[in-house]
């Protein structure tokens, strides 16, 4: 059975708020393999990769995946939110969790944080996959593509049929 195993908060790890850093959630599924930690997308958390394609990962890897700060099971905190804080808190788990090099695998924000974290520290990225991930921010810009108000529309009618839960997220 795939559970959710013990979590270990990570103290002293994670963005500055004020004079104390925020705790991490952190999951090792364990595994005999090459450490490969999973980089959930902006909005989600470490639950999506994990039970998805992590059930089939941790036959051949050390499955690791963490809940970035303002997601998930970790707390926000008042520092900045951007890409370059959420890399320098992928590489202190790579180097206090990991302790040291691993695959990584980012889905949609989450790449954005692999690309950024490979430029910065190749010292601690194996391999690199990317999922539905920009490199550049002008990538993303339907606005481009398609009239703003039929833009809108279409995106209005897609995410009032969305299911709230379950299979179809």
């Amino acid at each position: 059975m795939w559970c959710r195993p013990a979590w270990r908060k990570i103290a002293n790890h994670g963005q500055h708020s004020g004079n104390r850093r925020a705790p991490t959630w952190v999951e090792d599924r364990g595994g005999s393999g090459t450490p490969l930690l999973l980089l959930h997308g902006g909005l989600s958390n470490s639950d999506e990769l994990l039970n998805s394609i992590g059930r089939g990962l941790s036959k051949s890897y050390r499955v690791v995946a963490f809940d970035r700060r303002g997601h998930g099971y970790t707390a926000d905190t008042d520092a900045d939110f951007h890409y370059a804080g959420m890399a320098a808190e992928t590489i202190g788990v790579l180097e206090k969790v990991v302790d040291g090099a691993a695959h990584l695998v980012g889905w949609s924000d989450g790449g954005v944080i692999a690309l950024l974290v490979a430029l910065q520290r190749p010292d601690l990225v194996r391999k690199l996959v990317v999922i539905g991930t920009n490199f550049h921010s002008t990538a993303w810009s339907p606005w481009r593509w398609i009239p703003i108000r039929r833009w809108r529309r279409n995106w209005a009618r897609h995410t009032s049929n969305a299911p709230l839960t379950g299979r179809g997220i």
